[in-house]
């Protein structure tokens, strides 16, 4: 097995438990990333992960060396509506990640919001990171903001979590994110927030920014990968192979094997 290797479900649009658990088995890689399943996003409406099934899916992919790494949502905190039920999803997919031995749960900051002033619109993404967290104590599930959007970059994650004022808010790194905002930024990312960084996505880029198989971009993928490894990550690097969004892309399974390639 891969320890530190991972793959999102993103990449196999649109896929069953069974493609991934096989998927995962033929290439050696013992962790996956849950972002949607059999097409489905919301993850309480995934039939795999039903009150009926959860414990049957939870024991296939124990059964199968297989452990779920990071669970994602659609969980976004900019808007000013629909926050209750932004908070009732993320509610769910906790119980479910719990279910599933998984420790973390993804949700977004997303937009800065045109209509408030930059410090109002952290704040907003703040309380909802709080309530979230909040509600979810006990589960020994934690919440993890993704370096997305308009929160990518040193100062505005930085400035979300000072405000949010819970130490158990962790962070998925997303590099690409990262990197669009701040070109060459990454080391002074890991400076400031390499405790916190408890998931991280990979995905390679060409000059123009087109997505493309991994390792025939210019992303500084491996270069942060050995740099992870001297700093002594414990998480997994997961390829966030984004097909369901960019379907042009060739399969997730001519795309895993490169990344296998370029980080071992």
């Amino acid at each position: 097995m891969k320890p530190r290797l991972c793959f999102s479900t993103l990449g196999c649009v649109p896929c069953t438990l069974e493609q991934v658990i096989d998927l995962a088995g033929r290439l050696g890689i013992g962790s996956v990333e849950i972002r949607g399943l059999y097409g489905i996003l919301d993850n309480r409406e995934i039939p795999a992960f039903s009150a009926d099934e959860i414990d049957n899916t939870a024991r296939r992919l124990s059964e199968a060396g297989i452990s779920v790494a990071c669970l994602g949502t659609s969980c976004a905190f900019h808007k000013a509506t629909g926050i209750d039920g932004v908070i009732e999803e993320g509610i769910a997919s906790a119980q479910i990640a719990k279910a599933l031995g998984c420790s973390y749960i993804r949700v977004f900051g997303n937009k800065m919001a045109a209509e408030l002033p930059r410090e109002e619109a952290v704040a907003r993404v703040a309380h909802g990171l709080e309530t979230l967290a909040s509600a979810i104590d006990g589960t020994g599930v934690s919440v993890l903001l993704e370096t997305h959007g308009d929160f990518a970059d040193v100062q505005s994650v930085s400035s979300v979590l000072s405000t949010a004022r819970r130490g158990d808010i962790g962070l998925v790194w997303d590099v690409a994110h990262t990197e669009r905002a701040a070109p060459g930024s990454h080391a002074d990312f890991l400076d400031r927030f390499f405790p916190l960084i408890k998931h991280i996505h990979f995905k390679d880029w060409d000059a123009s920014g087109k997505l493309c198989l991994p390792g025939e971009g210019v992303a500084p993928l491996k270069t942060i990968a050995d740099e992870l490894q001297e700093r002594g990550y414990s998480g997994k690097i997961s390829l966030e192979w984004e097909r369901r969004w960019h379907p042009e892309l060739p399969p997730l399974e001519e795309a895993l094997p490169r990344f296998i390639n370029l980080l071992n």
